[in-house]
């Protein structure tokens, strides 16, 4: 950078931040003449200062801006010797990556003395690079492409003071890597790096909101073609809750209600070959409070009774008498039907050894199986598990042994003078459903939502309009 031109860079760049809004084309074009390589490297450090300052919106908005005079000016172009150095960075980044397998521990630190290299003028040189690599590396394009996916999820979280930086350097190492990471010849592969880019693409800060959201549903969706509830259901759950999340956030609600009904059924899939007490905490917890806003978005969509069946099943999936009905019913089949038994824990422990094998199966010395073998391998133990569970429910005792409850259940449950009552809190407003032996209530409560209910457990009382009493609603 010309230090003689810094002053008339921060003049500009002054000018530009309280400029009317669509007045900034008119007043780069009147400085043309200051219009390079310089002046992006200086919008992209005044940004880091905004954003240290708590500036974030106008950080946000300058660091998009010298992005996009990145891309346009051609850095690599225009300031050769600026360019040949980010090249030259970024490929000593990807051997980093490839010497330490992705540890951030020894990764970061070193990124971390070097983060203004880290800047648009790498964001710009990155496309031609990668495709460049991809060209040039013949039988080594899985292994640079698996070095890119890892680049983009380890820039994702590193703090770089400029946050839609982190993500348009990760969104342009994923989109490489699916260069190689075809659906066709590497469809798992495929699948995970569209699930990270659908990620990138929700968190984006750049560009149209309405767009990003756009791309994030799409790659989502597209993921789910591979990412099924009975093969992958771990890697189903995660993809199929983030694409609910943005439906639910976008008020979409059939499709909210499709994906987090696909998350439900991988979460089920989980729950039933994680035949330990532990294990099935664990799977819960992941599953959190999807039951949750799956029902409201049921309810959105006027089906009440599909909300209320999502609800009592998650609450009986989550209530410690239920895990431990589970294990018990376990243990005296151990003692009743012992060869039953023993066939249902090993085709349950096959099936999480697959599954984590499947989790680490980037490092390929860790297991000799192709990923079409393990999703046929994978198939062919959960068609196993389930008839192992129709089995078990066949004995006298075991009829119920991890099944759900439907709403005929529920509904026997309801005694005249005393319904049962659901409350369900999410970031978009509270809805209560009141069961009686005749008919579903549901009591809106939009204006009071899951952060107001846990601001007032945690002491504050904050008022809920637009409730009707409960008497009027009952017979």
């Amino acid at each position: 950078m010309d230090e003689q031109r810094l002053p008339a860079y921060l003049e500009l760049i002054q000018q530009l931040l309280q400029c009317p809004q669509g007045e900034e084309a008119r007043l780069l074009q009147a400085h043309s003449h200051l219009v390079d390589g310089g002046l992006v490297a200086t919008m992209a450090q005044v940004a880091t200062f905004l954003e240290g300052q708590g500036n974030g919106d106008a950080a946000q908005w300058l660091g998009s801006l010298a992005a996009q005079g990145a891309e346009a000016l051609r850095l690599q172009q225009a300031a050769p010797q600026g360019a040949e150095a980010a090249r030259q960075f970024f490929l000593e980044t990807l051997q980093l990556i490839a010497d330490q397998r992705g540890n951030p521990q020894q990764i970061y630190p070193l990124w971390g003395q070097q983060q203004s290299r880290f800047n648009p003028e790498l964001l710009a040189v990155l496309p031609s690079l990668t495709a460049q690599l991809l060209q040039e590396s013949g039988e080594q394009r899985p292994l640079i492409a698996m070095v890119l996916s890892e680049f983009g999820d380890l820039i994702q979280q590193f703090p770089l003071g400029l946050r839609w930086l982190n993500l348009e350097l990760a969104i342009a190492a994923y989109t490489a890597s699916l260069e190689v990471f075809t659906r066709a010849a590497m469809p798992v592969d495929w699948a995970q790096a569209q699930m990270n880019l659908a990620i990138a693409y929700r968190n984006r800060i750049r560009g149209d909101r309405a767009q990003n959201i756009e791309d994030a549903i799409a790659a989502y969706t597209d993921v789910l073609e591979v990412f099924k509830p009975d093969l992958l259901p771990n890697d189903c759950r995660r993809a199929a809750r983030g694409l609910g999340d943005l439906y639910f956030e976008q008020t979409q609600w059939q499709g909210s209600v499709s994906a987090y009904q696909t998350a439900l059924a991988g979460a089920e899939t989980l729950y039933q070959s994680a035949n330990l007490l532990d294990s099935q905490a664990a799977e819960l917890s992941e599953t959190a409070d999807l039951p949750r806003r799956a029902a409201y978005a049921l309810a959105r969509v006027g089906d009440l009774q599909k909300a209320v069946e999502t609800l009592e099943q998650g609450r009986a999936r989550g209530l410690s008498e239920s895990l431990n009905r589970d294990r018990a019913d376990l243990t005296q089949l151990e003692k009743t039907h012992p060869k039953l038994y023993q066939n249902y824990q090993e085709i349950a422990n096959q099936l999480r050894n697959l599954e984590a094998q499947q989790r680490d199966r980037l490092a390929a010395d860790r297991h000799n199986l192709t990923p079409a073998a393990l999703r046929d391998r994978a198939m062919a133990l959960r068609q196993q598990l389930t008839a192992a569970i129709e089995q078990i429910r066949q004995i006298e005792g075991y009829g119920q042994f991890l099944s759900l409850s439907g709403f005929a259940d529920i509904q026997q449950a309801v005694q005249g003078d005393s319904p049962l009552v659901y409350l369900v809190a999410t970031p978009a407003g509270s809805l209560a459903l009141i069961v009686t032996t005749d008919k579903i209530h549901d009591l809106w409560l939009d204006s009071f939502n899951q952060t107001q209910l846990i601001d007032w457990r945690v002491g504050s009382s904050p008022k809920i309009r637009g409730l009707k009493k409960p008497e009027t609603l009952l017979p």
